[in-house]
């Protein structure tokens, strides 16, 4: 590997080949050494290949055209007799493919370089997407959500940093956000709902924020097809008090929970009417101006966080780490649940805004923010839309205090 062109290609076409053989090679059904050091190398080569993909494309088409893919699948196909080393070997490898967390990303394009003009990107964005549809695919053949739940449980409910069950998150993170059908089918498991409840009451924050950014996902496509998401049994109280809990120390999570509260304000009035009245509260806004004020003090962490919840989008980041909050404040001083009162609504939220943002210097705290932004991991054109369209309403609203 080198860090310039990427992976020897011989090595690639010396390995890959042989892997489908390594996989189906018939040993005593007790020593499975074979098959779990051939997906161990695999994800060693995916896992490298993550780091500069759009220059390792080789290695996920050999993933796609060899149906190394089709293999893992059929691996995971057979959890229900007993999840094995090899069946969470199979899910790491799984996981690495479609959800990459390292490597160096493009900054996003308010900030980026005009020489960068992504051509490596685009040549290789359909090789990205082909491989994602092809885990679907494949995936869909047997019941999928049922074998992660079973890989997921076998694990000790003490192990809270276990690649295993974070691996099961990651691949869920990437099929709820890309295929939309799948969210009815969650909706519909007893199983996956359970391990989104517990992935919630975890210790590790990148797993809860995991969780949150499922449920979102889940939530959007449920609004689109006009699911019901009584099966989350999400409640906007609670999610209030753990953003207020998270702003300080784990961000992410936070981060996470504003993503969740957008969703659900799109999807039914009587949450977004809920999520209005609490914005009113000064809590909301001591809170969000921690949120912001934290910037200072991790910089750095926030982009490693935000790939290992949403990935590193082969090199392009889909989502940066504020977009949530800044969205979710625009769309709540510019929404009502009722358009007939909309202007109403608007002055009233804005003259909360300038009170209680006055007071805890919520202005100051933007402007920190804005002056020490990342262009890799903060926020995305659009987040930054989403700031600057809450600014000119603000504006626009005479609040002459903020």
């Amino acid at each position: 590997f080198n860090s310039t062109i990427g992976l020897d290609q011989s090595y690639i076409k010396g390995f890959f080949p042989l892997v489908n053989s390594l996989l189906k090679y018939k040993m005593d059904s007790n020593q499975l050494y074979l098959q779990i050091s051939t997906l161990k190398s695999v994800g060693v080569f995916l896992n490298q290949a993550g780091i500069i993909p759009m220059r390792c494309t080789i290695v996920y088409k050999e993933m796609i055209n060899l149906k190394i893919v089709a293999e893992i699948a059929n691996i995971l196909k057979t959890t229900s007799t007993g999840v094995t080393s090899l069946h969470k070997a199979a899910i790491q490898a799984l996981a690495v493919c479609l959800h990459p967390t390292s490597g160096e990303t493009f900054p996003f394009p308010w900030k980026r370089n005009p020489s960068e003009l992504l051509n490596e990107f685009t040549l290789a964005l359909p090789v990205f997407e082909q491989l994602r549809a092809c885990a679907f695919k494949y995936l869909e053949g047997f019941d999928w959500l049922q074998s992660l739940v079973n890989i997921y449980n076998s694990e000790e409910e003490n192990q809270t940093n276990s690649p295993n069950k974070i691996s099961v998150l990651r691949v869920l993170i990437q099929m709820s956000r890309n295929f939309q059908e799948i969210s009815a089918k969650i909706l519909q498991s007893r199983g996956a709902l359970g391990i989104l409840r517990v992935a919630l009451m975890c210790e590790d924050p990148i797993q809860r924020a995991m969780a949150y950014h499922i449920q979102g996902y889940i939530v959007r496509a449920a609004t689109a097809h006009q699911l019901d998401i009584k099966p989350l049994n999400i409640d906007v109280f609670p999610l209030f008090v753990q953003f207020d809990k998270c702003a300080r120390d784990t961000e992410i999570v936070s981060s996470a929970i504003a993503f969740l509260l957008i969703e659900v304000f799109n999807h039914d009035k009587t949450f977004a009417q809920t999520i209005i009245q609490r914005f009113s509260s000064l809590t909301y806004f001591r809170c969000l101006t921690d949120f912001l004020t934290q910037k200072s003090v991790r910089t750095t962490s926030r982009q490693d966080e935000m790939k290992k919840v949403e990935g590193n989008g082969f090199g392009c980041p889909v989502v940066g780490f504020s977009d949530s909050v800044f969205i979710l404040l625009n769309k709540l001083i510019n929404s009502s649940t009722d358009r007939s009162d909309h202007a109403s609504s608007a002055s009233r939220i804005n003259a909360e805004i300038a009170k209680n943002g006055n007071e805890v210097e919520f202005a100051e705290a933007i402007q920190l923010y804005l002056s020490t932004l990342s262009p890799k991991s903060d926020i995305s054109p659009q987040g930054l839309t989403a700031l600057l369209c809450f600014i000119y309403q603000v504006l626009l609203n005479e609040s002459p205090n903020l």
